[in-house]
């Protein structure tokens, strides 16, 4: 009976007849892990699982990525980002443009400028000419008020010709011959000049004192004006460069109207020539 039962146990366990009971042990434990997984919908899918997040290859990093921007799309994000990327390019050009905006404004405003000093500068122009330069006859004499052959005493021609004419005679220099010749032979014919109206001034640059020393000593009866500066001098045109004057006389009527000029001539010729011309009016 023994001999029998010890052969059915060898016919029922066949091929592992032979085989430690360790081993044997062993590999039926794995075989029914392996049945478990399966039978739990793990299985290989789970190990798949584990192997894509420890070491992705490149399809599985590739549908990661899609993966990725799906769920972005779906949450707003994507557009939200290619909004403010869309912004960024745009708003870069409109800084851009700003400063030739303001650089066309300021040239467009210095060109107004431009235009509204325009005006100013054809008015300065025009101040220049009609500045009053040499007169010429039938002009208003010029009104400068000049010091006297007395200190501190002032007149102009404009106020000395209110009440008559003048002949007002220009020299170089007080004192000296052909001057002395010039004074001499305006005073020989004051009497006639002054009953013709007319008064007689000298004018020069010498200073009063000089003027009044001058008519003094040759017993002059008319007045002096004194022009160190020239300014009535060269409005009578007997100005000489670059500081001089020519002999010259200017006669005047009563009101202040020039009526003859006369520029650079002798100390008698002067005298004659003044004179006959108030005896012909």
């Amino acid at each position: 009976m023994i001999t029998r039962g010890g052969g059915r146990r060898g016919g029922e366990g066949g091929e592992n007849e032979g085989v430690p009971a360790k081993k044997l042990k062993k590999e039926s434990t794995e075989k029914s892990e392996k049945v478990v997984k399966v039978k739990d919908g793990v299985g290989s899918s789970a190990s798949m699982t584990a192997k894509v997040e420890s070491v992705p290859t490149g399809s599985q990093k590739s549908a990661k990525v899609k993966s990725d921007k799906a769920s972005t799309i779906s949450s707003g994000k994507l557009g939200t980002t290619k909004l403010e990327e869309s912004k960024k390019p745009n708003s870069k050009p409109v800084d851009a443009k700003k400063p030739k905006e303001t650089t066309n404004v300021v040239a467009s405003g210095a060109a107004d400028a431009v235009v509204e000093k325009e005006p100013e500068k054809k008015k300065d122009a025009e101040v220049v000419e009609t500045k009053p330069g040499p007169v010429k006859v039938g002009d208003l004499c010029p009104d400068i008020e000049l010091e006297t052959e007395v200190e501190g005493k002032f007149a102009s021609l404009r106020s000395l010709s209110k009440d008559n004419g003048l002949i007002v005679f220009m020299y170089p220099k007080a004192n000296t011959p052909g001057c002395t010749k010039q004074a001499c032979g305006y005073n020989e014919h004051l009497n006639e000049l002054e009953k013709a109206g007319y008064k007689v001034i000298g004018l020069s640059a010498d200073k009063s004192k000089s003027q009044l020393n001058w008519k003094t000593k040759y017993s002059l009866g008319y007045s002096f004006l004194c022009d160190p500066k020239y300014e009535l001098i060269k409005k009578l045109g007997a100005f000489k460069s670059p500081s001089g004057i020519k002999r010259s006389h200017v006669v005047i009527a009563k009101g202040g109207i020039v009526q003859q000029i006369v520029i650079q001539t002798s100390p008698l010729d002067s005298v004659n020539s003044a004179t006959d011309f108030v005896k012909s009016l």
